[in-house]
């Protein structure tokens, strides 16, 4: 009960954040994963629950300044027969890899990050095409 209380007040806040800053977000809870994109100045900002993370529900994000050829990558991947990863270099600092496998006759996505600063990698769930979709669908 407290886990759905502590998300229930992070979407209250992000919603909040959204009427007073006006950036363009899009926000997708599956179950209890959070997965967001914003776009502040031509750069979009992927924010996600870590499924890595050794605390509970720790945000990490990513950006990427051409969505566009994120999400042909993306969408080129669930078209894919086999499992495989693509790798993108979205800055200097940042690698991205999208990890794409077949789970019950599905096509699902992990995305990870690895920030080569600090040598931390980060982990969504797995999402499925009708979710990254959503997620996308405000900014394509």
């Amino acid at each position: 009960m407290m886990n759905y209380m502590r998300k229930a007040i992070l979407l209250s806040l992000v919603f909040v954040s959204l009427a007073i800053n006006g950036q363009e977000k899009l926000i997708v809870n599956k179950g209890f994963d959070l997965i967001e994109l914003q776009k502040n100045n031509n750069i979009f900002s992927c924010f996600y629950e870590d499924t890595n993370a050794e605390v509970a529900e720790e945000v990490k994000s990513f950006q990427f300044p051409n969505i566009d050829h994120v999400y042909d990558i993306i969408m080129n991947g669930f078209d894919a027969d086999k499992n495989h990863k693509t790798y993108v270099l979205t800055n200097k600092d940042t690698i991205v890899r999208f990890e794409f496998s077949k789970i019950s006759g599905e096509v699902q996505l992990k995305i990870k990050h690895n920030n080569l600063l600090n040598n931390y990698i980060g982990s969504t769930s797995y999402l499925n095409r009708e979710q990254i979709e959503s997620v996308f669908r405000e900014f394509i």
